[in-house]
């Protein structure tokens, strides 16, 4: 029988639960949670990091909300309290419930497995006051969730959950204790199984145990069972480094910019994090660093058996080479292949017509990859408990069907034989929530992230016969190792041409999410740790929705002395954002080292940018570009594009005279001007350009390919006059030169 400690925030709804405990007669230590002060709570306030009109609402709620008594036990006010509490009861993990404590890293590694039961979806709704704030998102589906204390108090794996249903009628204090009574009830529900003597039956932590023979999973691991895993039965050992590969990921080549910004393929990492964590064994191919002998490169990796290979697909010129390789390997090998990536997450059914496409994973993969590889290698039992979401985990299934299984892989797209043998394409459920994993698992060492070798560069610029570029991944060949990292999930925006309101629709709750600022420099850390590198880019979507997270995030970023290690980008800044900024805050961003911030103009027109569903205008960039004239050590790069549905040749112009006014103000700026529009899958433009003017969408996967506007014929829509096309060419060669002159200036 396992010993476990539990945690009670010292409060009416902590005492509910201790009083039900109680009733039954249940033994676990208890100890009350008292460090959460008034000083505190002010603290949070003053931050923002509590609303007012949140707190409000929990404390009349608290206040209303009836008292029981209970037995007299023992109080823990801070982290050294907790550590004595491990050190004197050596239990095998600690459950926390309503526990206000700011666990510190100490206590996380001091071994013991910490859970917490919160009363909301985490990640979407984890940290202070969830449950208002997802009732102000109309968020009424809910689940309490029990996760382990991986770096947070309220964020990490999440492995068991109970849902419950909030209602609008309801009070505010009604729906509270709605989700309030589900925590306790999974609380409960999982130490009595812990606390059973059984095998069959049990706590999901529990089992965990079992299969480890009592040894505490470290920090960061699953809890769930492997595939294939047995209670009892020792998990199974690494294969990687034996010759058969589970699954091979490729990165194909993306077009003429690949010898100019190679970044590491993080979309592969990241898909490939739960397949290492269970053993199996992952190889990453990226194709950029071998144009021209990528086959033989295949040829090396597939030699001695291969379950699965992976692509990571955008629309465009990486459709091409995408299916080049599946081509290839489809013919010479046989092997099943999966698609992944935006253009299969928007167009599956297209993507699966494909005769050398046999499954398509839609949005997130880490988890439903692991499955699908179980899958196809005749595994009958699964990792994760797939029902309804990617954070609900299980021991084992109970039906060991593999068909059965399939079906249940969220995002799983597949072809399926009908009675009559025809292929019958079958979509699965999608992921509801953020695939959010932790950074000390992602498998870097896939990737030979720091050398040159092996890189054959087609046609580098100022690569000299035989001499090795200065990184595998680098941009603009400067020989500064850039290594990406996200601060954030998501965006808030819908702006109209792009395909990421299509792909967050889905997404239960908010549509961005901030990971907390300690995670973000533990990452940082993590990073410098294991690698010699000079630039850190960072790949938010959107990372400056809150200024206030950001604004500590740069601040302890400075602290502890990175700015003099990096040279920090940012590829996500909206200019309705750095208008927000103040001269303080700029003034922060330079002493971090900020050195580039890549920025959305689009549009000289106002009518267009209201087209686009930017939320900006033309006023707006110039008095952002002014002011960051003021700053020359940050370098914006402003992104136009011109052709979109509703373009004229007059707003055009405006574009044109919006980019001459840029250069003017800021001598320093850059100008991205080189694309025509093109129509992304998904989009909101792309179906009015449709409807509207009647544009002919591709009907392959051939077809979409060949809309990348630099790797292909020029783009020419129904709507474009003679003189439009010829305006446009016109700023495609400005933005040449223009870019010339600033780097003499720089």
């Amino acid at each position: 029988m396992s010993k476990h400690v539990l945690i009670v925030g010292d409060d009416k709804v902590g005492r509910k639960l201790i009083s039900r405990m109680e009733s039954a007669g249940w033994t676990v230590p208890i100890y009350l949670d008292r460090s959460t002060s008034l000083r505190r709570v002010v603290k949070l306030l003053r931050r923002r990091r509590l609303a007012l009109r949140h707190f409000i609402k929990m404390a009349l709620a608290a206040l209303a909300r009836p008292d029981v008594s209970t037995g007299d036990y023992p109080a823990i006010r801070s982290n050294a309290d907790l550590l004595d509490v491990l050190r004197d009861e050596s239990p095998d993990a600690v459950y926390l419930f309503r526990a206000g404590l700011v666990i510190e890293r100490s206590v996380i590694d001091a071994g013991v497995p910490l859970l917490n039961v919160h009363c909301a979806d985490v990640p979407a709704y984890g940290g202070l006051a969830a449950i208002p704030r997802a009732i102000d998102d109309g968020a009424w589906s809910q689940h309490a969730t029990l996760h382990r204390v991986v770096e947070r108090i309220d964020g990490g794996e999440v492995i068991r959950t109970e849902p419950f249903e909030m209602r609008k009628e309801n009070s505010y204090r009604e729906n509270e204790d709605i989700a309030y009574d589900a925590g306790i009830r999974l609380l409960l529900d999982e130490l009595d199984g812990t606390e059973s003597d059984g095998t069959e039956s049990g706590g999901t932590f529990k089992q965990s145990l079992d299969v480890e023979h009592g040894q505490p999973n470290n920090v960061g691991q699953a809890f769930s069972l492997p595939i294939n895993q047995q209670p009892g039965k020792a998990a199974p050992q690494c294969t990687r480094g034996k010759s058969h590969i589970d699954c091979l990921l490729v990165y194909p080549q993306l077009g003429s910019f690949d010898e100019l910004l190679r970044d590491i393929p993080l979309s592969l990492i990241y898909a490939a994090t739960d397949s290492v964590k269970h053993g199996y064994n992952i190889e990453i191919l990226d194709l950029r660093l071998h144009p021209l002998d990528w086959r033989e490169q295949i040829d090396a990796h597939m030699s001695a058996g291969c379950s699965l290979v992976g692509l990571s697909v955008m629309t465009g010129n990486p459709i091409t080479t995408s299916l080049r390789v599946s081509e290839y390997i489809k013919s010479k090998y046989g092997t099943p292949i999966v698609w992944g990536g935006p253009h299969p997450t928007i167009l599956p059914e297209q993507t699966l017509e494909n005769e050398s496409i046999d499954y398509v994973i839609r949005d997130w993969g880490s988890k439903a990859l692991c499955q699908l590889i179980g899958f196809v290698k005749g595994e009958s039992s699964d990792q994760y408990s797939v029902a309804s979401d990617q954070y609900h985990h299980s021991s084992l299934l109970t039906d060991n069907s593999l068909l059965a299984l399939r079906q249940k892989i969220l995002g799983l797209g597949y072809k399926e034989n009908t009675p009559d043998g025809r292929a019958h394409i079958k979509l699965n459920a999608v992921q509801t929530c953020f695939e959010i994993l932790d950074y000390r698992d992602l498998p870097y060492d896939l990737v030979d992230v720091t050398s040159g070798a092996g890189f054959q560069p087609a046609n580098a610029i100022n690569q000299q016969p035989g001499k090795a570029a200065p990184h595998n991944y680098c941009r603009l060949e400067s020989g500064e190792l850039t290594l990406p990292i996200f601060t954030a999930v998501g965006c808030p925006y819908k702006c109209t041409f792009c395909m990421s309101p299509a792909v967050y629709e889905k997404i239960s709750g908010k549509k961005w999410i901030a990971h907390d600022v300690e995670y973000v420099l533990g990452h940082v850390q993590h990073l410098l740790d294991k690698y010699d590198f000079q630039r850190l880019q960072v790949y938010d979507d959107d990372s400056f929705v809150d200024l206030a997270r950001m604004r500590d995030l740069l601040s302890e970023y400075v602290r502890r002395g990175y700015h003099k290690k990096l040279k920090l980008d940012f590829r996500g800044a909206r200019i309705n954002e750095l208008d927000r900024m103040d001269d303080d805050f700029l003034e922060l961003m330079v002493e971090a080292n900020v050195e580039l911030l890549a920025i959305g103009a689009e549009s000289g027109s106002d009518e267009i940018l209201d087209i686009m569903g930017k939320g900006i205008t033309v006023d707006q960039i110039i008095r952002v570009n002014r002011k960051l004239s003021r700053f020359p050590s940050l370098k914006p790069h402003y992104n136009f594009f011109c052709g979109v549905p509703g373009e004229t040749l007059e707003s055009i112009i405006q574009t044109k005279e919006l980019i001459v006014q840029l250069i003017k103000d800021h001598p320093g700026c850059y100008l991205g001007v080189g694309a025509d529009w093109k129509p992304l899958p998904g989009s909101v433009m792309t179906e009015q350009a449709v409807k509207d003017y009647g544009l002919r969408l591709p009907q392959s996967l051939s077809e979409w390919a060949a809309i990348d506007s630099f790797d292909a014929k020029k783009i020419v829509h129904p709507w474009y006059t003679k003189k439009m096309d010829n305006m446009i060419g016109l700023l495609q060669i400005a933005g040449q030169l223009l870019a010339g002159k600033v780097a003499d200036y720089r």
